[in-house]
């Protein structure tokens, strides 16, 4: 793991900047290796991508991404969990059944399956 990494780690708590700038080291990394990273959007703050095959098959995004971006990447997305497309659908579901959504996708996934909704319809 890098030392920028490490340090965005430090406080337990990953910024959307920090985000950013272990995504673009974990770009240049590829870009260094001879790989361009495909942006293709960002949904809830989280960066959609795509690699090359041969970056996957050579060790080269394993590498990279290791050392520059597993950590934070996963770090982030689970704070952004509770405020997801599958945890708004969730909340959707759970106020057409007429009941009141708590605060966390976890929770939310909790009240449906107590209440016999199928939460794949939900997202579906």
């Amino acid at each position: 793991m890098s030392e920028q990494q490490r340090s965005e780690l430090a406080d337990s708590h990953v910024t959307y900047d920090e985000y950013q700038a272990a995504f673009t080291r974990f770009v240049v990394c590829l870009e260094a290796g001879g790989f361009v990273v495909e942006k293709v959007g960002e949904s809830n703050q989280v960066i959609d991508y795509r690699i090359p095959e041969a970056a996957s098959k050579g060790g080269t995004s394993s590498r990279c991404y290791d050392r520059e971006f597993r950590q934070v990447d996963a770090r982030w997305q689970v704070s952004r969990e509770d405020t997801s497309a599958q945890a708004a659908r969730f909340r959707d579901c759970l106020v057409a059944a007429g009941i009141e959504p708590r605060a966390t996708e976890r929770e939310m996934y909790d009240q449906l399956i107590a209440a016999h909704i199928d939460t794949v319809a939900c997202v579906g």
